[in-house]
C-alpha cells in the first residue's frame, strides 16, 4: 500500500528532526496519531525546540484545515505555540530552524567538561 501525500510530508519532517537532533539540535517532538480517545482537531506533529513549541497540521499541496483544526491551532497559537498549517517540509521546520539558527544550538557540539 502506498503513502499518501501528507504521510510522505510527515516522513520528510521526522527525516529532517532526526538528522537535526544527530546534529546537536536540542529538540523533541511527537507525531500525534487521531484515535476515539484523542481530542479531536489536535495537529499532526508536536515540536519543542529552544523553549518554543510548534503545533504543525500538515496538508497535501492544495489541502486546508478544517475549521476544528484551525480552532485548536488558534488555541495553541493564543497559549503561546507557534501554529503551522505546512504543504511542505520547509513550511513546517522553517521557523524552528531559523531559532536555532538565531540561538547558536544548531551546529554547536557540547563541550567536553574537560575543556571548559
Amino acid at each position: 500500500m502506498s503513502r499518501g501525500p501528507e504521510s510522505k510530508i510527515v516522513a520528510a519532517i521526522v527525516a529532517r528532526l532526526k538528522a537535526l537532533k544527530r546534529a546537536g539540535a536540542p529538540i523533541w517532538w511527537a507525531k500525534l496519531h487521531g484515535g476515539p480517545m484523542q481530542r479531536a482537531g489536535l495537529p499532526d506533529l508536536l515540536i519543542l525546540g529552544v523553549g518554543q513549541l510548534y503545533a504543525v497540521e500538515v496538508k497535501r499541496p492544495g489541502g486546508q484545515a478544517t475549521p476544528l483544526q484551525l480552532r485548536e491551532l488558534a488555541e495553541l497559537g493564543a497559549a503561546g505555540a507557534v501554529a503551522i498549517v505546512a504543504t511542505t517540509r520547509d513550511e513546517a521546520l522553517g521557523p524552528l530552524e531559523a531559532r536555532l539558527k538565531c540561538f547558536g544550538r544548531f551546529h554547536q557540539r557540547k563541550e567536553r567538561r574537560d575543556e571548559r
